[in-house]
């Protein structure tokens, strides 16, 4: 019992460090006016990548919140092409090597973007190749048989909570990309009324003065 035990610990131990050891895939960056910001992200034939992206701000009240986009296969060819967006997301199988994706500003003069993009391979959520490495037939503790079904257990739940928390993490990072969207607009929106009611308040107090001076001479006309 105690060899099940150290076991079960052992295992727990491992599993977390290597579920910390998922690597992010989600950025969220600015890209200044007249520039262009480039990325690389390497996946094999046998995998397929998807490329989410989305403006969140720009710069000025009345900037659009758009983007060129490309990602552009290791030949240097273009494999997708858009011009002006606020979202996107795209795709690709089949591809081997390192893959550029980049985001153009050029377009625009005095406006910097904030931007977010998400960069997902398939197959790398269900790749258990570490995991693996930690249950094996028991060698290495000299486990019983009777255990090996306990052990199988084990390693079916943790590779479960494994899912499950990347599951989580990228749920969490959708809910933290719609409520940066939601804030940067909110924050717009505000901007534009305060602008707006400046404006307003300006032309009332004017129109007042036109009025008190126009009343006047009219007064001083009898």
């Amino acid at each position: 019992m105690i060899i099940l035990t150290t076991i079960i610990t052992f295992l727990l131990m491992m599993s977390i460090s290597l579920v910390q050891s998922q690597e992010e895939h989600y950025h969220t960056i600015e890209v200044s006016p007249g520039t262009e910001e480039c990325f690389y992200n390497a996946v094999r034939e046998d995998q397929t990548i998807q490329v989410d992206y989305g403006v969140l701000s720009a710069g000025g009240q009345y900037a659009k919140l758009d983007i060129n986009f490309r990602i552009v296969d290791p030949r240097g060819v273009p494999v997708v092409a858009e011009f002006k967006k606020r979202a996107g997301s795209h795709s690709l199988d089949k591809m081997k090597g390192d893959l550029k994706i980049c985001f153009d500003n050029k377009f625009s003069v005095t406006s910097s973007k904030v931007l977010y993009f998400e960069v997902t391979v398939d197959g790398e959520d269900d790749n258990y190749d570490d995991l693996a490495k930690v249950f094996r037939d028991g060698e290495q503790f000299a486990v019983e048989d009777e255990y090996e079904e306990n052990i199988q257990e084990i390693e079916d739940k943790l590779k479960k909570i494994k899912r499950d928390i990347i599951k989580t993490a990228h749920l969490q990072m959708q809910i933290q990309k719609t409520l940066t969207k939601d804030r940067s607009m909110a924050e717009n929106n505000i901007k534009r009324v305060d602008t707006m009611s400046l404006v307003l308040v300006v032309l009332m107090v004017g129109a007042g003065m036109v009025q008190v001076v126009v009343v006047k001479r009219l007064f001083h006309q009898k």
